[in-house]
């Protein structure tokens, strides 16, 4: 529910409620735990612009070229850039806040 929750927070203009519940939820460790394991990704979409709104960084929109590798049509490759200039600062503040390590550099494994 939470994951669910995440998506449509980011991928839309989130209403007043919708940020009410983010900052009641943040106070939860659980909550925090599974928001910040959750990622948001769609699979092939229309040459749109993707819309982010991220908490602490404000909105996002980045434009994206994706890449199938050659004999390899089970994978794909979304290479993501900044739409704007609003965008292209905000990425300092978004790489400070980091992501969650989701497996060990050394063994390379989860």
């Amino acid at each position: 529910m939470i994951g669910s929750f995440r998506r449509a927070f980011t991928v839309g203009e989130p209403t007043a409620l919708a940020r009410r519940v983010l900052e009641f939820g943040m106070e939860n460790a659980f909550f925090r735990s599974v928001w910040d394991e959750t990622y948001i990704a769609e699979t092939f979409t229309d040459n749109e612009t993707l819309i982010r709104h991220v908490p602490d960084v404000g909105v996002l929109r980045f434009e994206f070229t994706d890449l199938i590798p050659s004999g390899q049509n089970d994978y794909l490759v979304r290479i993501l850039y900044p739409s704007d200039e609003a965008t292209r600062a905000a990425l300092p503040r978004l790489e400070e806040l980091g992501t969650q390590q989701l497996f060990d550099p050394e063994t390379q494994e989860a």
